[in-house]
Order: C-alpha cells, then structure tokens, then sequence
C-alpha cells in the first residue's frame, strides 16, 4: 500500500521513525488529537489502579505503573502531519515518543490459558522499529456511551484489523495475569474489561 510520495513522507516514517514536534507535545490534552503526546491507560484495574501501557526491555508492550517508556503519539498515518481530533473510527499508527517504534501486532503466543480455556490465545504486541503497513491498522473503537471526539478518561477499544492472525479483527489486551499486553479476538462490553484504553496527558520525563 503506498502511504505517500513526496519527500518529507519518507522522512517521516524513515528508520528512526518519528518523535511528536515539540509544539504539538506542549498542547493541552483536550480533546486529544492526532500528535498529542499521550499516555494510553488499561481500565480494567485487575491488577491495581493506573496500570499504563509500556515497553518492556525486550521491546515487547507491557503494562506498568512506573513513570518510564509511558508516552506515546497516534498517527494519521495517511496525514501525519494532521492534528484532527480522535474519534470513533479513527485509523492511527502508534509510537513510542520514549523509544521511536511503532506498536505492531504479532503472530508470537504471548498467553495461553490453562485448560480448560486454552482456545484463548493472547499473541504479543511488540515495538517494531520502523513504519509498516500492519502498524497502521490500528482503529479506534469508542465504547458506549462515549460518542464524538475523544475526551480524556473516554473508553474504546483498540483494533488491528491487519495483525496476519488468520486475517481476524483483533483487540489490544491485557493479559489474565500481571504487566502483559496483547491482542486478543474479541473485546467484552463490560465496564472491567481488559480491552478497555483511556487517554490521559503523559507522565513528566524521569529525572
């Protein structure tokens, strides 16, 4: 799929990727937009409160609740440049403005339940380090009652329809057990599920 022509394009989706301009990361969250800087947050507090998603050292996406590797951006990867207002429907690639790589689903078994619900997988979520066509499927799903643009504190789902698992829908996901992040086939309505994301303005850097 050809995602742009003119130079600048190149440049932004290059090998290093790229970071939120430096004004657009001092713009207050609200509503959040393409290129706000953000921290995106698990809702289901399973496993305590303010539970945020993050990159582990071996590049795998993560759940923690500790200050570093917390800040991302969201990308119209067909205008990058674009400072729209997310909504319900919006596509967007995902980066680490900590590590510059963008969020890719995979086809690697993260978790598999014991028996007898060992047909639920979780496959991982990992940082690729450049721009690719599959790191652009991700798809904001609003969760009711939220409509229009995204507010801070609004759930939604996260899909990516193009992970290359048997060509499913599937929804970025906290694992059943602690600081694991993946994709699962299907995202529960209920107010404690795992596949449920907020947007919250991003954590100071560590000092």
């Amino acid at each position: 799929m050809a995602l742009g022509t003119d130079f600048s394009f190149a440049l932004f989706f290059g090998q290093q990727g790229a970071g939120a301009e430096a004004a657009n990361g001092d713009q207050a969250l609200g509503p959040p937009s393409s290129g706000n800087d953000v921290s995106i947050q698990n809702t289901a507090n399973r496993f305590g409160p303010n539970q945020f998603l993050g990159i582990s050292a071996q590049n795998d996406v993560v759940a923690t609740s500790g200050p570093a590797q917390q800040q991302f951006v969201l990308i119209d990867p067909k205008n990058p440049g674009s400072l729209a207002p997310l909504t319900n429907g919006s596509n967007v690639a995902v980066q680490s403005t900590t590590l510059g790589g963008y969020l890719l689903a995979t086809t690697v078994v993260g978790y598999r339940p014991p028996p007898p619900n060992q047909a639920k997988i979780w496959y991982k979520v990992q940082l690729a380090p450049t721009f690719s066509d599959r790191a652009a499927q991700w798809t904001i799903r609003t969760v009711p009652p939220g409509t229009g643009p995204l507010k801070p504190g609004d759930r939604f789902c996260l899909v990516n329809n193009k992970p290359g698992l048997g060509n499913k829908t599937v929804f970025l996901s906290r694992y059943p057990v602690p600081d694991k992040v993946g994709v699962i086939d299907s995202c529960d309505p209920a107010a404690t599920s795992s596949e449920h994301w907020t947007l919250q303005q991003p954590f100071a850097p560590p000092k």
